[in-house]
């Protein structure tokens, strides 16, 4: 904020998140729903919803969002705006209250590609700097199984419409997703073990129940979460020189969003979900 304040930005106010950051609906049980600005019955996604629900409500031209698994991304995709989620550590997160110290990230929203690199040169002083064309990825599996077959094809359109696509095979993904889900949950029990203990009552009934699964993890199932993660990030580094990658960012909406039940889950249409490109990817750099 320091910097962003020193740069000349102007600070309209504070956005809504889903409690704790541990959420992809933005319906805070104190302090109420977050409604997507394109159809009031469905959620924006989340955590970020607040900052996703302004830009698209038009409230603000620039907004933050933090990042664990995908707390920019969903909400950018929800609402279809831009959300950065940047490389680890190129964004400071001093002052950020932690969900998984070791998974978080703080980025830029907008409503452009443009204004997003904007505020993110405000944030960390990050410079573009020239770089040979781009090889585009599409995953072979995992991301395309389980998703509307509409949103699949406007994902591929846009692939196609950023250079010629490769199919790349990024592994075993759905190791990676648990090992994820262990690390993230013991890291945020960690944070707020003993909270929990001492006020349970200082949690809304989705993250109290939540919550304590963290503690009932083994060291050895975090410490083989971390080798499952030091694998990943091997299998990304031997792509190196790739830049970018697109799948599908979100393939589902909440329908007056009630937290944490998988069967209440419907498609977002895809006029909704839809970015600089008349759709919604994500991009990655691999490095």
């Amino acid at each position: 904020m320091g910097r962003l304040r020193s740069g000349g930005a102007v600070l309209l106010g504070k956005t809504a998140v889903h409690e704790w950051a541990l959420g992809f609906s933005t319906n805070n049980e104190y302090f109420g729903p977050t409604r997507n600005p394109h159809d009031l019955s469905r959620i924006p996604g989340g955590s970020s919803g607040g900052s996703a629900a302004a830009l698209a409500a038009g409230l603000t031209v620039l907004a933050l969002g933090t990042d664990t698994g995908g707390s920019i991304r969903i909400p950018a995709a929800l609402c279809g705006v831009v959300g950065l989620k940047p490389t680890y550590g190129r964004v400071s997160l001093r002052g950020v209250t932690p969900l998984a110290k070791s998974l978080d990230h703080a980025g830029p929203m907008a409503n452009t590609v443009e204004d997003a690199f904007v505020l993110l040169e405000g944030m960390c002083g990050f410079r573009p700097e020239p770089a040979p064309p781009p090889r585009i990825l599409l995953p072979k599996q995992f991301f395309f199984e389980d998703v509307d077959p509409r949103i699949a094809e406007l994902v591929r359109a846009a692939a196609a419409r950023l250079g010629k696509p490769e199919a790349v095979d990024l592994g075993d993904v759905n190791a990676v997703w648990k090992a994820n889900t262990v690390i993230l949950y013991c890291d945020a029990a960690a944070f707020h073990e003993e909270r929990l203990k001492a006020h349970p009552d200082w949690f809304g009934k989705s993250l109290a129940d939540r919550l304590p699964v963290g503690l009932t993890y083994r060291g050895v199932d975090y410490a083989r979460a971390r080798h499952e993660e030091m694998l990943a990030r091997t299998r990304g580094r031997s792509v190196e020189f790739v830049r970018e990658a697109t799948w599908p960012a979100y393939l589902a909406s909440l329908k007056r969003c009630r937290c944490g039940s998988r069967r209440q889950l419907k498609a977002v249409p895809s006029e909704v979900v839809r970015g600089q490109l008349d759709l919604q990817i994500d991009a990655v750099v691999l490095q």
